[in-house]
C-alpha cells in the first residue's frame, strides 16, 4: 500500500517550532510519506524535525523573492510536483489563505491548518470551512466556529486543525476525496498538442499508400512532410494499404483492442498509432499505460495497457513503442501551465505505438548515441570538491573503454577513494599546475563540469575561463549541490545533465543522463554468498554516514525502514538470517561485505542509488523502489520493453519481501544473475558512458574565441 503524502509548509522558524509535534507524529505513526517545505535555513536547524526537507526555491525557475506572489507559486509548484494528498498550513494569512483556496480547487486534496498560535478570533480562512470538517477542535470552540460557519457551502476536502491524535490518526487513514477525470482543456485543443509529432510519424511512413484516421489536417500536413509517400484521410478504414496511420482514432473506441487490431490487419507494411499517456480526450473515453509507463500527474489508473493490447494483434518481435512529448528532459516545462488537471506542466506526452507486419531487428538502446567511428573527442572532468571520487570514475571509463581521451581535475585528493593514476589522469590542484595540465586544459573539446562547480570556481590559483572559451561545455548535476540557487543554476544556453528526475522538474532544460556505477567493480573477483557455506541469509543496508539531520535529506537512504523490517523478521524468527549495516568503510571492504551477503536493501523513495547498483553488478538480487517520475525517465532512456531486475516493495510490504527472499535461495539466485545481467547491458561503465560523450559532442560551446585571448 502507498504512504499518503503529506507536505509541511512553514515560512520562518516560528512557524516550524509550532509544526514539530505535527512532524514528528507524522514521522512516527507510519501512516504516511512527510516532507517539509521551508524557506530559510533557521527552520533547517531545527533538529526535531525528522521529515525529508526542500526549499521553496527547488519549486521555482526564478531567483527567490521576499513577496508573496513568489512563494504562492512555490506552494503550487510544490502541491503539484509532489502528489501531496494532504496539504499542511500554519495558518490562513496570505499567501496560505490564497493556497487554500488552491488545494480546494484541486482534486484529490485534503487540507490541514495548524495554527502557529492560539486562535483569538474567527480567521477569514475558517469561515469558508464547512462544519463537519472541524473534528480536531476542543468542544467549547468548535461549536463556536461551528455557528459562524454554518451557513456555510460543504467542502469536504478542506481544514482540520489540532487537537486529539487519534482523531487526527483516523482523519489520515480516510480514502483521498473523489475525483472527476475531465477531457483536455478547450483552449489547448489534442490537436495543436499532437501536431508537434508528425515529424516524428512522417519518418516511419512507407513510400506506397497511407491512410490516415485522425484530426482534420493531419493528412495534408503528413504528406508535406512525406512528399514519396501517398497519405490520404478517411473517416473508417477503407481495403487494405500499406499504412494506417492512427492518430487518436482508438482513443476514442469503445474497444481500443480491435481497433489495433483492425489497423494492423488492413496494413500492409505495418500500422502507426498515437495515443495519450493515461489522459481522456472524452468523457468515458479509454486510457493507456505501457506496462508500468503511465502519466506522472493522472488522477487515477489507466483503463489499458497499450503493451497487452499490442502483444494481443502482434508479436513482441513486431511491436515497438516509444514516447513522444516526454517530460524527460531538454524541454521547457512549465511555459504554459495548467492546461489539464491531468497535464499541468504544460506536456501532453503521447505513445507512439508501430505495429510491423515483419519481424524487426533486436532493439539498441544505445543506437541513438552512437559517435562517428574515427571521431575523437579529448574531455576533461572536473568537480573542486571530488565528492565519492566521481570525475575520476568517469575519466577511468572513458579512458579504460573509449578511443577518446580524458583528465580529471581535483582541488585535493579523496581522503579514502582512489582509482588507478594511468586511467584516471586525474590532477589535483592544490598540488600544483604544471606546464602538461596546461597543454592538456588547451587541448580539450569539452569540460564536464560536476555539480555547481563552472569555469568561475576557484581551483587553487588555476583560472579556467580562457581554457573554457570557445570550447563545448556540460554540467552534470547529481546530487545536493545544485538544491540551492536554483535560479542560478538553469544555465540557459548549455548542457545541463542528471540522473535524478527531480532535478529534472527544478531544471526542466536538463536532459535525462542515467550515469554508472564505479569503475572499480570491474576489478572485483565474483564470488557466491556466504550463505552458501554455512546457510545463514544476510541482508546488507549500506546507509549514509550518521547524523542528526541526515533523514531530512532527500538522498537519504531509509535507514528506519530498514531497522523496522529488521524488528519484524527478528520477531518472526525467519530461519537463520543476519541483517547488516555497514558504513563508513573503504569501498573495497564494503564491495566484499556485498558478496558476504545474499541481498541488498537500497532505500524505498523512488530513485535507484549506488547502494543497489553495485549490488546488482555484483549478482546480488536488491530491494528498492521505483516512483512514477523514476519509472518513465529510465523507460524512455532504456526502453519501455527493459525489463527491471529489482524488487520493487513498499514500507508496509518489506519485512514481507525479505522474509520471501529468506525462505527461497532459487529465487535470489536468478535475481541476482538477471541483475548482473542487466547491469552488464544497460548501465556498466562500459556502456553507460557513450550517451555522455555523445551529450559532449552535442553540448554548445561557451561564446569566445581563446586564441584571441592570448
Amino acid at each position: 500500500m502507498a504512504l499518503t503524502r503529506v507536505l509541511l509548509f512553514t515560512r520562518n522558524q516560528a512557524e516550524g517550532r509550532a509544526m514539530l509535534p505535527l512532524a514528528r507524529f507524522l514521522a512516527d505513526s507510519g501512516l504516511v510519506e512527510g516532507m517539509s517545505l521551508v524557506a530559510t535555513p533557521e527552520e533547517w536547524a531545527i533538529q526535531d524535525n525528522p521529515l525529508i526537507h526542500r526549499f521553496y526555491e527547488e519549486f521555482s525557475l526564478s531567483a527567490p523573492q521576499d513577496s508573496e506572489a513568489w512563494l504562492l507559486e512555490a506552494v503550487k509548484r510544490a502541491l503539484v510536483e509532489e502528489k501531496a494528498k494532504v496539504a499542511v498550513f500554519p495558518n490562513g494569512l496570505p499567501p496560505f489563505d490564497q493556497a487554500l483556496d488552491f488545494c480546494w480547487m484541486l482534486e484529490g486534496i485534503r487540507t490541514l491548518v495548524w495554527p502557529d498560535q492560539p486562535l483569538d478570533q474567527i480567521p477569514e480562512w475558517l469561515l469558508r470551512t464547512p462544519p463537519d470538517a472541524l473534528g480536531l477542535l476542543e468542544a467549547e470552540e468548535a461549536e463556536r466556529v461551528r455557528s459562524a460557519t454554518e451557513h456555510q457551502p460543504a467542502n469536504r476536502r478542506t481544514t482540520m486543525l489540532t487537537g486529539d491524535w487519534q482523531v487526527l490518526r483516523d482523519w489520515l487513514v480516510q480514502p483521498s476525496p473523489a475525483f472527476h477525470r475531465v477531457p483536455l482543456a478547450p483552449r489547448r485543443p489534442v490537436r495543436e498538442l499532437m501536431w508537434a509529432h508528425l515529424q516524428e510519424l512522417a519518418v516511419l511512413l512507407p513510400e506506397g499508400e497511407c491512410l490516415v484516421l485522425g484530426p482534420e489536417g493531419a493528412a495534408e500536413a503528413l504528406q508535406a512532410l512525406a512528399p514519396r509517400s501517398r497519405v490520404r484521410a478517411a473517416q473508417t478504414l477503407e481495403g487494405p494499404v500499406d499504412c494506417v496511420v492512427d492518430l487518436l482514432h482508438a482513443a476514442a473506441e469503445e474497444d481500443p483492442g480491435r481497433a489495433l487490431a483492425a489497423a494492423w490487419s488492413a496494413s500492409r507494411v505495418r500500422s502507426l498509432h498515437l495515443l495519450p499517456v493515461n489522459m481522456p480526450l472524452a468523457h468515458r473515453s479509454p486510457t493507456f499505460r505501457y506496462g508500468d509507463y503511465d502519466n506522472e500527474f493522472a488522477l487515477g489508473p489507466a483503463s489499458h495497457d497499450l503493451r497487452r493490447l499490442a502483444r494481443a494483434v502482434a508479436p513482441p518481435e513486431r511491436i515497438r513503442a516509444r514516447v513522444l512529448g516526454a517530460r524527460g528532459g531538454g524541454r521547457p516545462l512549465w511555459q504554459d501551465p495548467w492546461i489539464h488537471a491531468e497535464a499541468p506542466d504544460g506536456a501532453l506526452p503521447m505513445f507512439l505505438l508501430r505495429l510491423e507486419q515483419e519481424d524487426l531487428p533486436p532493439e539498441d538502446w544505445l543506437e541513438r548515441f552512437r559517435l562517428p567511428e574515427k571521431e575523437r573527442m579529448r574531455v576533461v572532468f572536473v568537480d573542486s570538491q571530488n565528492i565519492a571520487g566521481s570525475v575520476l570514475n568517469h575519466a577511468v571509463a572513458v579512458n579504460r573503454h573509449t578511443p577518446h581521451r580524458a583528465l580529471a581535475l581535483c582541488r585535493t585528493r579523496h581522503p579514502y577513494i582512489g582509482y588507478p593514476q594511468e586511467e584516471s589522469r586525474a590532477v589535483f590542484a592544490d598540488e600544483g599546475i604544471s606546464q602538461g595540465l596546461l597543454e592538456e586544459l588547451e587541448a580539450a573539446d569539452c569540460f564536464v563540469f560536476f555539480e555547481d562547480d563552472d569555469e568561475e570556481t576557484p581551483l587553487a590559483n588555476l583560472d579556467l575561463r580562457p581554457f573554457v572559451q570557445g570550447r563545448r561545455v556540460v554540467h552534470l548535476y547529481i546530487g545536493q549541490r545544485v538544491h540551492r540557487d536554483v535560479a542560478r543554476h538553469q544555465r540557459p544556453g548549455r548542457m545541463v545533465l542528471t540522473p535524478l528526475p527531480h532535478l529534472l522538474r527544478m531544471f526542466p532544460q536538463a536532459h535525462f543522463y542515467a550515469g554508472f556505477p564505479p569503475t572499480t567493480l570491474e576489478d572485483v573477483e565474483l564470488r557466491p554468498p556466504l550463505s552458501e557455506e554455512d546457510g545463514i541469509v544476510r541482508i546488507l543496508q549500506t546507509p549514509s554516514l550518521p547524523h542528526p539531520t541526515l533523514s531530512r535529506f532527500y538522498y537519504h537512504k531509509d535507514t528506519e525502514a530498514y531497522l523496522h523490517a529488521a524488528r519484524e523478521l527478528c520477531r518472526r524468527n525467519v530461519g537463520q538470517t543476519e541483517l547488516w549495516q555497514v558504513a563508513g568503510w573503504p569501498h573495497h571492504d564494503v564491495m566484499q561485505a556485498r558478496l558476504d551477503c545474499d541481498v541488498t536493501f537500497n532505500q524505498l523513495r523512488g530513485y535507484h542509488g549506488l547502494s543497489g547498483d553495485e549490488a546488482m553488478f555484483l549478482g546480488r538480487p536488491v530491494v528498492q523502489a521505483f516512483d512514477q517520475f523514476n519509472i518513465n525517465r529510465h523507460r524512455e532512456y532504456w526502453g519501455l520493453d527493459v525489463e527491471f531486475p529489482w524488487i520493487s516493495t513498499t514500507p508496509d510490504l518489506l519485512a514481507q519481501t525479505l522474509a520471501d527472499l529468506v525462505a527461497d535461495p532459487k529465487r535470489r539466485k536468478d535475481l541476482g544473475a538477471r541483475c548482473r545481467q542487466f547491469m552488464l547491458d544497460y548501465f556498466s561503465p562500459q556502456v553507460g558512458v557513450l550517451p555522455l560523450l555523445w551529450y559532449c559532442r552535442q553540448a554548445p560551446a561557451v561564446p569566445g574565441d581563446r586564441l584571441a585571448q592570448g
